[in-house]
């Protein structure tokens, strides 16, 4: 799963409270104003005793992306916490009357050969910020897809949802 971040001030001082950067004073020089940041997140199951072929296998998953090394958050947490990572977010919802609030969903998939147009002209030109809502994307592999759904899928083996759940901000600035 990954999420894209646009022209956001104090980007890290807001992450998710249950990741922290492996070098906190550099992390909090970090600032994205102006810029489209691409988050990704990887999740992976383990135990103790595997720890040390895991931390290898995400060290080679690295070495292959560019990223800014300051900004890498990394936790280890119980299967059941991070399956139920939302729930933080959807207590604070839910004391500001903002839970049940309706809020639309666009869904796009995009085939993974033209994220990179996608990508430029949307968060480059269209989006100016991501103040109305997270904007989430999903790696999708073709062969997992159900095809009963009524959804018309690309073509491609490999393509990417993009998911842009809009949040009615003119009444969470008002809580």
């Amino acid at each position: 799963e990954g999420f894209v971040i646009i022209n956001r001030t104090g980007l890290l001082n807001n992450w998710r409270s249950s990741f922290n950067p492996q070098d906190p004073v550099q992390a909090s020089q970090f600032h994205s104003d102006g810029r489209t940041l691409y988050c990704l997140e990887l999740a992976k199951y383990f135990n103790r005793d595997t720890a040390d072929a895991l931390n290898e296998e995400v060290g080679n998953s690295l070495s292959q992306l560019r990223y800014i090394t300051s900004t890498l958050f990394q936790t280890e947490v119980p299967y059941i916490e991070f399956l139920d990572r939302v729930h933080v977010s959807e207590v604070k919802l839910r004391a500001k009357g903002l839970w049940e609030v309706p809020h639309p969903w666009l869904n796009l998939l995009i085939p993974k050969s033209k994220i990179n147009d996608f990508a430029d002209k949307v968060f480059g030109n269209i989006l100016t910020d991501t103040s109305n809502g997270p904007i989430l994307i999903y790696p999708v592999n073709k062969s997992k897809w159900d095809n009963r759904t009524s959804a018309v899928i690309p073509e491609r083996r490999y393509f990417l949802l993009g998911g842009f759940p809009y949040l009615c901000s003119a009444l969470i600035h008002r809580h």
